[in-house]
């Protein structure tokens, strides 16, 4: 199983785009289980469409807690409903494609793939600068070199850091970086994970700007 794991902290709008455009593109699909953690206490229509839209709170604080109280709420919820790969979806992403099936996830796996972006060179269709996808491996020099799998049309390998929104990765994987202290670090923890991304962008990244006080 995917386990597609929400993470909202206000920005209604951002939120109702991300939760709609996803159920749009994947609809009712048995391989997903869709679990929502809040990162602050959310008005009540957006729980309401969250719900809606397929997804299980299991985690709704009062006050605003940090990303990692968050994070480790969901992979321990994943772990425990089965997941075998984790969807890490923010509240500003939309979804323009379906995600990858969990055949596909698990044969690529099999040749030692750890994470799936869902977005390739650029991750926000705007101009800016901010929306290119960083070309070297996170904290180093070295070029990330992306190339043609030629076994998965319209996916390309390299070796990369796991990116955090949008981006899938195992169980395994994620699992093994709960005691870190900011989700940040998880990112930077394994700059050279073996990595898939798409030729065509399953996901775009819609949010100009961060949710203030996040860390």
């Amino acid at each position: 199983m995917i386990a597609v794991c929400l993470l909202t902290c206000g920005r209604f709008p951002l939120t109702r785009r991300t939760v709609e455009s996803f159920g749009a593109q994947n609809g009712a699909r048995p391989d997903l289980i869709r679990l929502h953690a809040a990162g602050d206490h959310e008005i009540f229509a957006a729980r309401a469409f969250i719900t809606e839209g397929g997804f299980v709170t299991v985690h709704a604080p009062n006050d605003r807690v940090p990303q990692m109280v968050s994070y480790r709420k969901l992979i321990e919820a994943a772990a425990l409903k089965g997941a075998e790969f984790v969807l890490w979806l923010e509240n500003d992403w939309e979804s323009v494609a379906p995600i990858p099936s969990i055949d596909f996830l698990r044969r690529t796996q099999k040749a030692g793939v750890v994470c799936w972006r869902l977005f390739g060179a650029r991750r926000m269709q705007s101009d800016t600068d901010r929306g290119l996808v960083k070309t070297t491996q996170i904290g180093t020099d070295i070029p990330i070199e992306w190339k043609r799998d030629k076994s998965e049309k319209g996916w390309e390998l390299g070796r990369a850091h796991w990116g955090g929104g949008g981006c899938i990765a195992t169980l395994r994987h994620l699992e093994s970086q709960i005691f870190r202290n900011r989700l940040k670090d998880v990112v930077t923890a394994k700059p050279d994970l073996l990595s898939m991304r798409p030729t065509s962008n399953i996901m775009w990244h819609v949010g100009e700007e961060r949710t203030p006080g996040l860390h």
